[in-house]
């Protein structure tokens, strides 16, 4: 027998957990509207997605979040759910990081793709330049994620130096 999910109403969001591994808030205004975002959050650590999605809890403009747990399936969320923004780490298990943004921005390619990784190799950002709209290192998250978000919802690119906390234009 399959239980209701449990809520748990924190202002101005409601939390909804299930036995899925789908964490999905949603703000308490209403569905989705024009000036509120649906953001998947693709990384193979529960600890990682934790972190981004209190990040993204700060953000009044933040409507929703998915989670995805491998390549294939944050292709198959971000196909069916069409969210505003993806991030994905790019060492993902099944399907790399990087083959998951070249599927969805294959079918969808208005969809912004942020990734994020422990490395930042020159091939890596390099790869991440030719298939996504940003990049920025995992310890960095608290610091850029802000203005990485507000540079892709404005159809600007993100790939910041070390030093850097600013979009490029």
């Amino acid at each position: 027998m399959r239980s209701a999910p449990e809520e748990i109403a924190l202002a101005p969001y409601i939390f909804l957990f299930s036995e899925h591994p789908l964490l999905t808030y949603q703000h308490i205004v209403g569905r989705h509207h024009k000036d509120s975002m649906r953001v998947l959050i693709a990384d193979d650590h529960e600890v990682i997605r934790r972190g981004v999605i209190r990040v993204l809890q700060s953000r009044a403009d933040v409507e929703e979040c998915a989670e995805a747990t491998n390549g294939k399936e944050a292709v198959e969320k971000a196909l069916e759910w069409k969210p505003d923004l993806v991030l994905l780490d790019i060492r993902l298990p099944v399907l790399s990081g990087f083959d998951a943004a070249r599927e969805i921005k294959q079918h969808a390619p208005d969809i912004p793709i942020l990734f994020f990784s422990i490395h930042d190799s020159k091939e890596i950002v390099e790869e991440a330049r030719s298939v996504g709209d940003g990049f920025i290192l995992k310890d960095k998250i608290v610091e850029m994620l802000p203005n990485a978000i507000n540079a892709l919802l404005n159809r600007q690119t993100f790939f910041p130096s070390d030093n850097q906390a600013e979009p490029n234009t």
